[in-house]
């Protein structure tokens, strides 16, 4: 049997057929169906532009560790590939017996000299022209410039930036030219400045390019961070073998 309400008991309510029982809609929100009144706006809902945000930062994050880590392998094959240079031609002198049976050493083989010359120490604005294994091409620095910070917003650079304008050409055979690898900065205090890769102030840059032939022309850019804005110069030493250099003033 069905439960008797208690004497004196108001009889349950009846909901209409198509009507919402009451707590059944969420406070700030219409029934479906219904109209809603006057001056009624939607709850705002929660955004995800922090999430966004925060995953954005991470990315760029990543890139930034990502590019830092690559100028530091480059530094790292340079100098091994430097010290792989010099060690190959080292000769090791061993003692020998005159004919009166006492000890004598050989003469030593001294090494090279280092390079000087007409294409060593030229003013910016002057090339030079190689010729090896029967290949020929010419690198010329056709101009140099100061930036003290990066040369935009998104830009990085910890010291100021030394930008040179280079152009190669092949003139006969086949050449190859690593603006990494090729090139070198080096202050009048010793210090070698570091590739700057980040400072977006080598654009156009310079870039690599192998295996070019006759008549094939590539120009660009190539920058490099120097603490104290020294003077130096850029030196050119393809494989690693010191060919040219060019006198760089200071920061002004």
């Amino acid at each position: 049997m069905p439960p008797v309400p208690p004497p004196g008991s108001a009889p349950p309510a009846s909901v209409p057929p198509g009507s919402v029982p009451p707590g059944s809609v969420p406070p700030g929100s219409v029934p479906p169906g219904s109209v809603p009144p006057a001056g009624w706006a939607p709850q705002p809902q929660p955004r995800s532009g922090s999430k966004a945000g925060l995953i954005i930062g991470i990315v760029v994050g990543v890139l930034v560790l990502c590019l830092v880590a690559g100028v530091g392998v480059v530094l790292f094959a340079r100098n091994l590939g430097r010290q792989i240079a010099e060690v190959l031609p080292t000769v090791t002198a061993e003692p020998t017996l005159d004919d009166e049976g006492d000890e004598t050493t050989p003469p030593t083989e001294e090494p090279d000299p280092a390079p000087s010359g007409e294409t060593f120490d030229m003013p910016i604005g002057d090339g030079v022209e190689i010729t090896r294994s029967g290949n020929q091409w010419t690198v010329i620095i056709t101009g140099v410039e100061w930036f003290e910070e990066p040369c935009d917003e998104i830009g990085f650079a910890e010291d100021p930036i030394v930008v040179f304008d280079v152009e190669f050409e092949v003139i006969s055979g086949t050449a190859s030219v690593n603006p990494l690898f090729d090139f070198t900065y080096i202050g009048d205090d010793g210090a070698e400045g570091t590739p700057s890769l980040m400072s977006s102030c080598n654009e156009p840059s310079f870039k690599d390019s192998y295996d070019r032939v006759a008549g094939d022309l590539v120009t660009g850019k190539i920058a490099f961070e120097v603490p104290g804005g020294v003077g130096g110069r850029l030196q050119y030493e393809p494989a690693f073998e010191p060919t040219a250099s060019w006198l760089v003033p200071g920061l002004s």
